[in-house]
């Protein structure tokens, strides 16, 4: 529902609610119930809020609830970047010399959270010596289409079940992405 500058979208569950509500101008907040937990969060621009808020409160849950039973500590950014590892989107370079590896690395992970680098495949060598090894890039899920944000999303949702955390049933989750959808075209 639109009121005045303002956007009020609701989902009434009883489990797991989201509001949010702002402007062009001004910054977009995000009020979640997850688990009978507030969360919110502060964005300055509407994309992928709706799907992308509720996956990183369901890292931090999965984080938490995994450093108190497994006696490691975890963040969210761990779970997150072992969903974008096992389901998101990458791609494989056809090889990089491996004296630059490092340097492509870290300015391939400045872009963000969910942006890194593994090496992968078998060494090789040029005719002069020098060596090289294939190279996987991951993605941030900012710059995934909804199919691809919804399999990242389903993914942390079942991790986040198998630890007994309670999420959104699978008509919320297709209302997020509706959401998502009409705010990213």
């Amino acid at each position: 529902m639109t009121n005045g500058e303002y956007i009020l979208s609701l989902i009434p569950d009883g489990k797991a609610t989201l509001d949010y509500l702002g402007t062009r101008d001004n910054p977009i907040y995000a009020v979640f119930m997850v688990d009978h937990e507030w969360w919110q969060t502060q964005r300055d621009k509407p994309k992928s809020l709706t799907m992308n808020s509720y996956m990183w409160v369901l890292c931090d849950k999965i984080a938490k609830a995994k450093t108190n039973h497994e006696h490691v500590v975890y963040t969210k950014e761990d779970i997150y970047r072992h969903a974008v590892r096992e389901v998101g989107v990458f791609d494989d370079t056809n090889a990089i010399r491996s004296d630059a590896i490092d340097d492509h690395m870290e300015k391939w992970s400045k872009r963000g959270v969910g942006w890194f680098c593994e090496t992968h495949g078998v060494i090789f060598y040029d005719i002069y010596g020098n060596e090289y090894q294939p190279v996987r890039n991951y993605y941030g899920s900012r710059t995934y289409n909804a199919a691809e944000l919804r399999r990242l999303v389903d993914y942390i949702v079942e991790a986040a079940k198998e630890e007994g955390i309670q999420t959104a049933t699978p008509d919320e989750l297709a209302h997020l992405e509706s959401l998502w959808r009409s705010n990213n075209g």
